[in-house]
């Protein structure tokens, strides 16, 4: 049964960077299992290791010991192509930057998406349920940077990944957008069952979420099941 429930699955993680002569250790034994349809939100200051470890899961970066394995399959016994592939069909990915090709309205930015998935949503649906419809033949200069988010959500999703990573998706943004952004990436885990992993500096971002972890100095501090769950609406910071 735990097979069945468990999407991703992290056994002790190790990932250091060169620099110069001496080596710098970023994570330092990581241990993260990640439930099918689950919120997760992992917290911490700069340079705790979040970002790196994101990477990691997003096959960007390798590691250097551990085991990263996401439905059956490990990530570091793939050659490059398997993991090209695997990014196709597992993941999709919302930056802080949106990343939105400029000479495309926002449909065909988000359309771009579908052609990455095998099981594709309907565009025309999910651009609606993305509150861009009145927008979807605008470019991205013509939208604001809510609307730029939304369109980088709606690339990221519409190839109906198995995991959603967000890399910190509202650092650009002002509270009432960020807040929109936030109840948006709630409403995609509920009507598609999108399991999310969402990395962030604001505690107050944690209080949606079905777990909360947080990672300090290279090691997960706490991992703790949210009893508390709060509605995006309801946030306050």
């Amino acid at each position: 049964l735990k097979e069945e429930i468990m999407l991703l699955s992290l056994k002790n993680i190790h990932k250091s960077f060169r620099n110069g002569e001496t080596s710098i250790e970023v994570l330092k034994g990581i241990d993260l299992d990640i439930e099918k349809g689950s919120v997760n939100v992992m917290l911490g200051p700069s340079g705790s290791g979040k970002s790196t470890l994101l990477n990691i899961i997003g096959a960007i970066e390798p590691i250097d010991s551990g085991s990263v394995v996401m439905q059956g399959e490990t990530l570091e016994k793939m050659k490059e192509k398997a993991l090209t592939e695997y990014r196709r069909k597992y993941l999709g990915y919302v930056f802080q930057s949106y990343n939105l090709i400029q000479s495309l309205t926002v449909r065909e930015n988000i359309e771009v998406g579908a052609y990455l998935g095998s099981n594709p949503l309907n565009s025309d649906d999910l651009i609606k349920s993305l509150g861009l419809w009145d927008h979807k033949d605008k470019f991205p200069v013509q939208l604001s940077g809510g609307q730029m988010q939304r369109t980088s959500i709606g690339r990221a999703i519409i190839k109906n990944p198995a995991l959603l990573l967000c890399d910190e998706p509202t650092g650009a943004l002002d509270y009432g957008t960020s807040k929109e952004i936030i109840k948006l990436l709630e409403d995609i885990n509920e009507e598609f069952k999108t399991t999310i992993l969402m990395v962030t500096h604001n505690t107050e971002l944690a209080k949606i979420a079905d777990r909360i972890v947080t990672l300090h100095d290279g090691k997960i501090g706490s991992d703790v099941k949210n009893e508390e769950k709060i509605d995006a609406t309801k946030l306050n910071w």
